[in-house]
Parts: C-alpha cells; sequence; structure tokens
C-alpha cells in the first residue's frame, strides 16, 4: 500500500498540474483587454487561432509530445507553459507535504487547518499568476487585488488559523479561535503591507524623481497582509528587496533594461513565507543577531 505521504502530494502535484494550464489562460488573457478568461471558452494557438484539442491540453506531456510546436501551424509555443504549469505541480506538493501533518492530525483544528491549507494553495496560484503578469505588462491586475482586499478581514475571520502566527493576532486573542481578533489582524495587516509599500514609493519618488512603486505592488501586499497579517509583510517585504537586489543586477545585465517589476519578488517572498515561515523568524530573529553578536564580541 502506498504510503500516504507521498501520494497525498503527488495528488495535489497533478491537480496543481491541471490548474497551471488554467493559470495560463489568466497570465495569457487577463492583461489583454480584447479577451476575457471565459471567452473563447476553448483554447487556442496564440498564433493561428486553431483550436487546441484535450489531448493537446494535458499538462506538460502535450508540450513534450508535440515538440513544443502547435500541430496545425507548426510555430513554437512559448517554453512558459510547461514552466508555469511544472512550477504549480512543484509547489503543490510542496505545500501539501509541509501542511499535511496538521489536517490529518484528527486535532481539534484539523478542519480549520485543511482549509487553511486551501488558501495557501490559492495564495501560490495567485504568485504565480501576479509573477508573469507583471513580467510582461508590469501591472498587477485590479482583478486579483480588489477581491481579494474585500475578502481578506472576512476570510480571516472565518479562519483565525491563518494568523496563527502572527503576534497580533496572538496577543488579542485568547485562543485560536477568536474571529474578532483575526478580522482587526487582517485590517492591520492590510494596512501594514499597503502603508509599507506607499512609504518606500514615495521615498522613491523623492530620491528618483519618478514612480518608484505602482499602486498595483501597493494593492497586492493589502491582499497578503490581509491573509497573512502584518508581520508577515514586513518579512516578505525585506526577502522581496533581498531577491531584488540579487536577480535584478542579473537581470538588468541579461536584458539591458531598468525598469525590473517588483511583483514577482513580492511573490516570491510570500511563498517562502508560507512554506517557511517558522525558519525565517527564527533565522531573522534568532540566528542572525547570535551571529552579529559573536562578530561583535571578537
Amino acid at each position: 500500500m502506498m504510503d500516504l505521504g507521498f501520494l497525498l502530494p503527488l495528488v495535489a502535484g497533478c491537480f496543481g498540474a491541471a490548474l497551471g494550464s488554467f493559470l495560463n489562460v489568466v497570465i495569457y488573457r487577463l492583461p489583454r483587454e480584447s479577451l476575457s478568461v471565459n471567452n473563447p471558452r476553448r483554447s487556442c494557438c496564440p498564433h493561428c487561432g486553431t483550436t487546441i484539442k484535450w489531448y493537446e491540453n494535458i499538462p506538460i506531456l502535450s508540450y513534450l509530445v508535440l515538440c513544443g510546436r502547435c500541430r496545425a501551424c507548426h510555430e513554437s509555443i512559448s517554453l512558459r507553459y510547461p514552466l508555469v504549469e511544472g512550477l504549480t505541480l512543484l509547489l503543490f506538493m510542496i505545500v501539501t507535504f509541509l501542511e499535511m501533518d496538521g489536517f490529518l492530525s484528527g486535532g481539534p483544528h484539523s478542519v480549520q487547518l485543511f482549509f487553511v491549507y486551501l488558501v495557501h494553495l490559492v495564495l501560490v496560484m495567485i504568485a504565480i499568476v501576479v509573477t508573469f503578469i507583471d513580467i510582461d505588462f508590469k501591472i498587477i491586475p485590479n482583478e486579483i487585488n480588489i477581491p481579494g482586499m474585500i475578502a481578506a478581514p472576512f476570510l480571516s475571520a472565518l479562519l483565525p488559523l491563518l494568523h496563527a502566527q502572527d503576534r497580533l493576532f496572538m496577543a488579542l486573542s485568547p485562543s485560536l479561535w477568536h474571529p474578532a481578533a483575526a478580522f482587526v489582524s487582517a485590517l492591520v495587516g492590510a494596512a501594514v503591507g499597503a502603508g509599507s509599500l506607499l512609504l518606500v514609493g514615495q521615498l522613491g519618488k523623492l530620491l528618483f524623481k519618478k514612480d518608484a512603486m505602482g499602486l498595483g505592488d501597493v494593492k497586492f501586499m493589502a491582499l497578503v497582509g490581509g491573509i497573512l497579517g502584518w508581520d508577515a509583510c514586513i518579512a516578505i517585504f525585506l526577502l522581496a528587496c533581498l531577491a531584488g537586489s540579487v536577480i535584478g543586477i542579473g537581470y538588468k545585465i541579461v536584458t539591458k533594461r531598468q525598469d525590473i517589476p517588483f511583483g514577482p519578488f513580492l511573490s516570491l517572498g510570500m511563498v517562502v513565507i508560507i512554506l517557511f515561515r517558522e525558519e525565517v523568524y527564527y533565522f531573522t530573529l534568532t540566528t542572525w543577531p547570535s551571529w552579529i553578536q559573536s562578530f561583535m564580541q571578537q
């Protein structure tokens, strides 16, 4: 009998690959005013418009079988399609592997933990969509940000364990089931997320005499803060700045472009916090200060 610890992440990965195929549709159509996610209903080749058969739309496998080319016009299919599907598959497997013990434990919070797990999967999908749209169009669509911002505090009230690692929530809540504390934590998180980026944007504008931060990034961080809490926002912002500094240099060298979208780095930071929040906090608040202290004492 196959071990559930292997089977469940594998099943989740298969669902992730299938959803990754849908994410490709969202990434391509959402920023284009002439298209909608629902119209046309069937996927088609962006070059010749030929409707793609179901057996030509199997995640990853169809790309390999077709050798990366359209069956009708033989134009190249972007490598992004299997990349998005593979990335979604991988992240779904990792999130499931890390969180399944909580919702399979049968404890008093196992049902709530299962729905928290589902929310984390949705955030992973949002991160992937935001990343690739922002790379191409330098925007984070309101169709993602606005509904997420509005839903975040109410979702938090329904699932207070979303904020179980938020210090404000833990200070306000006498237990792990306190909707009002989670609602307040979500509002504070949204304010900190949006406010921090607004502040950085205004400082950047004063220094560089041009817009340094788009409002899409600000709204996106309000969404993230509303679901993950204020301290997660700070950690995500710092991780995004670190990744942006390192990866941004290589991006400038390769593309010769100066306008680097910040959404992909915020998305990366969010995924890291979803997966390794405790480890990041421990390293930042304990390990790193101890290293500094040891260095200062030498």
